[in-house]
């Protein structure tokens, strides 16, 4: 699997995980490339970037994340995880009729339910970006931040229910790349080499 790698987060390429097989079998290989700004990348791939690479038009972004930070984004929007936004950012999001999958919907739909309709909704594009911020996750699962906020609260993804939704909607016909946020601390780094493991 190609892997590019922002310089920030270069010092992953001595932990990434060598011989090893995923979840589904598959005996995973990475491709390791320096990523800079504005590089073109060859789909499929994974990146590990706090930032939204250059994409396709037509390319649909599928965030996974605590808050509504990519609201700003030109590219159609789905955003799942989500915790905490604001009023301005609820009114946007209705503006621009963006459909999110909340915690709360999650737990009380289920997670196979949700997930089939994120699959669903997310095959209505040509291509699709997945965006993994690690905020999506419950601190219990990232460690302490060290900037208490919103964010900081319980009430976020399980490491397990985030890879369950990863390893499907990779499978979806239309899968053009995905990008991780940058680890904070070692336990992020952790979190950080299974997902990209479960996304080859």
């Amino acid at each position: 699997m190609r892997l590019y790698l922002s310089p920030d987060a270069s010092h992953l390429q001595g932990i990434l995980p060598k011989d090893q097989v995923n979840e589904s079998g598959k005996p995973v290989v990475f491709d390791v490339n320096l990523y800079d700004d504005g590089l073109r990348l060859d789909s499929p791939f994974l990146l590990v970037n706090d930032s939204i690479p250059a994409l396709p038009d037509a390319c649909a972004i599928l965030s996974f994340s605590g808050r509504l930070s990519l609201l700003k984004e030109d590219h159609p929007l789905i955003f799942s995880g989500t915790r905490s936004m604001t009023m301005h950012e609820k009114a946007m999001l209705s503006a621009r009729k963006i459909t999110t999958y909340s915690m709360k919907e999650i737990s009380v739909n289920g997670i196979r339910e949700t997930c089939d309709a994120v699959m669903a909704n997310s095959l209505r594009f040509p291509q699709l970006f997945i965006s993994i911020d690690l905020d999506v996750l419950d601190p219990a699962f990232t460690g302490k931040e060290s900037t208490p906020s919103l964010l900081s609260l319980p009430g976020g993804m399980t490491t397990r229910e985030l890879i369950y939704f990863l390893q499907r909607i990779r499978l979806l016909r239309n899968f053009f790349g995905a990008g991780i946020s940058l680890p904070r601390n070692t336990n992020q780094e952790q979190v950080v080499m299974k997902l990209l493991l479960e996304l080859s």
